[in-house]
C-alpha cells in the first residue's frame, strides 16, 4: 500500500523506528472523523509489522475492563504468529466504560 500526506508521513516514521531486534510498544492513537480511514490505516501498519495473524480488532463497546485486564496479562507472552507483535485495534474508544478507558491510559 503506498500512502500519501499525513498517513505517509506516520508510515515513513513508523518504518524507521520499526527495525528489525525493535524491542517496545508502539502505541498509536489514530483520530478523525467517520470514513477518513483510520482503521485501513491500522490495518496497513499491522499488515507491515508482519502481524497478519496476530491482529485483534474490537469495538469499544466490547471493551470490557475485564478484557483490558487480559490484554495486560498477556504483554508478557510472545505471539504464536508472526514475529512477535500482537496488535490490538480499537474502534470507537470513546464507548468504552470509564474504569475501562482508565486501565487502558495505564497500559
Amino acid at each position: 500500500m503506498n500512502l500519501i500526506g499525513p498517513a505517509g508521513r506516520i508510515a515513513a516514521n513508523l518504518k524507521t523506528r520499526i527495525q528489525p531486534g525493535y524491542v517496545g510498544p508502539l502505541k498509536l492513537l489514530l483520530y478523525g472523523q467517520p470514513g477518513v480511514g483510520k482503521t485501513e490505516l491500522a490495518n496497513a501498519i499491522a499488515e507491515g509489522l508482519g502481524t497478519k495473524w496476530d491482529v485483534e480488532a474490537v469495538n469499544g463497546r466490547n471493551v470490557t475492563i475485564e478484557l483490558v485486564r487480559e490484554w495486560q496479562a498477556s504483554l508478557h507472552c510472545s505471539s504464536l504468529f508472526g514475529d512477535g507483535w500482537k496488535v490490538k485495534i480499537l474502534n470507537e474508544a470513546d464507548l468504552m466504560s470509564r474504569p475501562a478507558q482508565d486501565l487502558m491510559l495505564s497500559m
